[in-house]
């Protein structure tokens, strides 16, 4: 037998002993069909793919490598610059970027349904004070000390070489801090029996919704860059809001001050090159005027997240009345899935 083929063996009856421990074969057949089997876990079948296998299995074992765990599903496109310091593309993140009274909220909660979602409200625009810590590096500085895979010799301000993308995991980490899992949960992980925090971290997608991005000092363009080398393994739904009239009349009305429709047209303005910038593949433009008369839309968006058999029934009205809340049927049916966990 082909040295190759018998490695292919080995690699396929290991994936069935590990599906086999996982999960007993009744919740196996009640959470993933044979499409999704296929979907989830690609079996070489070539000599060709094989061999192409092989070189993957050998480069994720070396201490740097561009290995994306999530290629074949949240973010095919990442850039993931793996070293022993940060593999930045481990965890996945879901980010809602919006301005104020544009239904952020209602996404949220009805996004937060979905199976392995973990996504929190406002954060005061925390990440961008976190790009922080990467610019107070080179800040008034000409010559670029603290630039990638490179060691600066001149003192006071030596050091060794900084891997690529190193600062993504402690950006992420700030991420992970402010939107944790309940307590209770907190409570039964690391102990004997159950699993790892990072364990149980490894199989959700958590985020939050922002609606202050931007108002830091930054472009679309620098924003785009920051989330693009921190949080290479995201998704956005950048929401807007048409009716600018609508929106100004609401902010007013809840005692928001100085809020004008220029000022909303400069934020749109921002989020739609954002948007563009991050392309179609990471990024969906919303426009709450379109989506809170049709449903449907939404669930297109839950079908591009690569969910399957999720449908929502209808809108949740989230702070209508100012910051009230109403009661929605949160079944997104029996099938409802995320195939590639």
């Amino acid at each position: 037998m082909n040295f190759s083929f018998y490695i292919a063996a080995v690699l396929i009856i290991c994936c069935i002993a590990l599906v086999s421990l996982l999960t007993s074969k009744e919740e196996w057949d009640k959470n993933i069909s044979n499409e999704d089997l296929v979907t989830a876990v690609e079996i070489p079948s070539t000599e060709d793919e094989i061999v192409e296998a092989e070189k993957e299995i050998q480069e994720m074992f070396k201490s740097f490598n561009q290995t994306n765990p999530h290629r074949d599903s949240w973010c095919p496109k990442a850039v993931c610059n793996n070293s022993p310091l940060c593999q930045p593309c481990n965890k996945r993140f879901l980010f809602i970027v919006a301005t104020g009274r544009s239904g952020s909220t209602t996404l949220l909660r009805m996004l937060n349904y979905l199976p392995n979602v973990r996504l929190s409200g406002e954060n005061s625009n925390e990440l961008f004070i976190a790009s922080k810590l990467q610019t107070n590096l080179q800040k008034g500085r000409k010559k670029k000390i603290f630039a990638n895979d490179e060691r600066y010799n001149g003192t006071p301000w030596m050091h060794n070489a900084i891997p690529s993308q190193a600062l993504a995991c402690p950006m992420q980490q700030i991420m992970s801090t402010i939107n944790p899992p309940p307590h209770e949960i907190l409570m039964e992980l690391n102990q004997p029996g159950n699993p790892s925090y990072a364990d149980y971290e490894a199989s959700l997608i958590i985020g939050a919704k922002m609606i202050r991005i931007q108002d830091g000092n930054w472009n679309a363009k620098t924003a785009v860059a920051y989330f693009q080398e921190n949080f290479p393994c995201s998704r956005f739904l950048v929401n807007y809001r048409s009716d600018t009239d609508g929106q100004v009349e609401s902010e007013l009305n809840l005692g928001w001050q100085n809020i004008t429709k220029d000022d909303l047209k400069r934020s749109d303005q921002f989020l739609r090159k954002f948007a563009k910038l991050m392309s179609p593949d990471i990024a969906q433009l919303l426009d709450m005027n379109e989506w809170t008369k049709d449903v449907s839309i939404l669930n297109n968006v839950v079908k591009w997240l690569g969910y399957k058999g999720c449908s929502f029934k209808a809108l949740l009205h989230e702070n209508h009345d100012g910051y009230g809340r109403d009661n929605m049927d949160s079944d997104l049916g029996p099938q409802c899935r995320y195939p590639y966990d």
